[in-house]
């Protein structure tokens, strides 16, 4: 089972965009923080999102930078070669 679910806080306002077919889409950063750390070394993570179809529409509309906001989806590994064939890995 592939779920992920992330409470956090928007980092930027969203950005909306359309796929060649027309289909909206939103990408938008949620900061995390990690829970149990210390207030002096508190640590963040920051995830990158994608909303598709109707939430894309709903994201782009009423949330903005700064709002708190809980996601849930799936987490993909990724693997490519750049312009110099160096491999990457990512998460997404």
């Amino acid at each position: 089972m592939n779920i992920a679910i992330f409470s956090g806080r928007i980092t930027a306002d969203p950005v909306k965009r359309e796929t060649a077919s027309k289909i909206p889409v939103t990408s938008f950063r949620i900061a995390v923080p990690r829970p149990n750390t210390p207030k002096e070394n508190k640590i963040t993570d920051y995830f990158d999102c994608v909303a598709w179809q109707g939430r894309a529409e709903t994201i782009e509309r009423f949330f903005h930078k700064g709002d708190g906001i809980t996601v849930r989806g799936s987490i993909f590994n990724k693997e490519w070669q750049d312009k110099d064939v160096n491999k990457h890995t990512g998460t997404s």
